[in-house]
């Protein structure tokens, strides 16, 4: 019974980029207008990511390469690596966060 859930689940992501390069450049297009995304989100007692500096300045990438990248930033190098991806045939894409 596992082994078919992951079959199923798998197929149901093995054409899923052009969905996710849809949400992604949809999500860079509406948060490109929010000047103040930092003051909007709680860092819930607990600021891990250094919401002031992470999330400021959306349409400027102040990092070189992977260090000091904000928001906007990291987001649209995601966008490239999926363009890339994509490019190359890739069909599908899925994450795993930890």
């Amino acid at each position: 019974m596992i082994l078919l859930k992951i079959e199923l689940d798998k197929a149901l992501l093995a054409e899923n980029i052009d969905l996710v390069l849809f949400t992604v450049n949809s999500l860079i297009e509406k948060l490109r207008n929010i000047d103040n995304l930092h003051s909007l989100l709680s860092d819930n007692g607990t600021d891990t990511l250094n919401n002031q500096y992470y999330f400021s300045a959306f349409n400027v990438d102040p990092g070189n390469r992977y260090i000091g990248n904000n928001f906007g930033q990291d987001l649209r190098n995601f966008r490239r690596f999926l363009e890339y991806a994509k490019s190359k045939g890739s069909m599908g894409v899925h994450f795993l966060y930890g």
